[in-house]
């Protein structure tokens, strides 16, 4: 079995996350397919992260990690891509925008999923 190691700015990165408020689980040392699982308000998001700094071989995609993001991709979760700190700001504006108390109509977002799949339920009906 080969030894996990990870790219250089993994622990940086997960660091970063953690600054900004985030409950980040590091799983890359499993194969999963995907380096960290992060939390905040209500989201949940996968995580591959590559060095930025690498040219774009060394920091390409490898099979098994192409694989899990395309069948996740069939089930509407996507794993997103961190090569920079940067990254993470865009991140988590999207996760305070979507998912604050009180943003968009005022609903929770666990009132919203089940009204989300009531439409879609009945959309099926006869």
């Amino acid at each position: 079995m080969r030894r996990y190691r990870g790219d250089d700015n993994d622990d940086e990165i997960v660091q970063a996350w953690r600054k900004l408020g985030w409950c980040v689980k590091s799983v890359g040392q499993h194969a999963l397919g995907y380096d960290a699982i992060g939390l905040k308000q209500g989201r949940v998001v996968f995580a591959e992260i590559k060095d930025g700094n690498k040219s774009p071989s060394r920091r390409a995609m490898t099979a098994k990690e192409i694989a899990v993001r395309d069948e996740f991709a069939r089930f509407g979760v996507p794993i997103i891509l961190l090569e920079k700190i940067s990254d993470l700001a865009q991140l988590d504006r999207d996760a305070r925008r979507t998912f604050e108390p009180g943003a968009h109509d005022g609903r929770s977002y666990d009132d919203k999923q089940i009204d989300s799949r009531t439409a879609r339920a009945a959309d099926r009906l006869p």
